[in-house]
């Protein structure tokens, strides 16, 4: 099998048994029998279906229960179960469990703001979407009391 090749984007626009002759924008590939129309094709890497672009519901979505999951982590830390645990203990009667509710609460507030103001940056295209690991490291670290 041959996939016709738009070299302007390097997508697959016809695949066929036999080459025939085409413009010279295009170029003829071998390529495995699955291939399809769209695709892309590196030519050092080989053939490959297309990325399907991360809508902006999806990324929302996807960076907010990073973050969640992350907040959780960290209660984790000082041994409450989760985010939820460790904010119960706000109107605790033990001055050193409710001085960490406080700190966690106020730096999960920090953690918000600077992940919603980064995160309408990737929408608006004033920034790349980083790793999730690169925007946890991105975000406020705690202090404990």
């Amino acid at each position: 099998m041959f996939a016709l090749i738009l070299k302007q984007n390097n997508k697959i626009k016809d695949v066929q048994a036999q080459m025939f002759p085409v413009a010279p924008a295009f170029e003829w590939v071998e390529c495995p029998e699955n291939c399809k129309l769209e695709w892309d094709y590196d030519p050092e890497n080989g053939f490959s279906e297309p990325q399907k672009e991360e809508t902006q519901q999806q990324l929302i979505k996807r960076f907010r229960a990073l973050i969640k999951n992350h907040l959780s982590a960290v209660a984790t830390e000082k041994e409450y179960y989760n985010e939820a645990d460790i904010v119960s203990y706000v109107t605790s009667s033990i001055a050193a469990w409710k001085a960490q509710a406080q700190a966690f609460i106020a730096w999960r507030d920090q953690v918000w703001v600077y992940a919603r103001q980064e995160i309408l940056k990737i929408i608006n295209g004033q920034r790349t979407t980083p790793s999730e690991a690169e925007f946890i490291n991105e975000l406020p670290q705690i202090t404990w009391p």
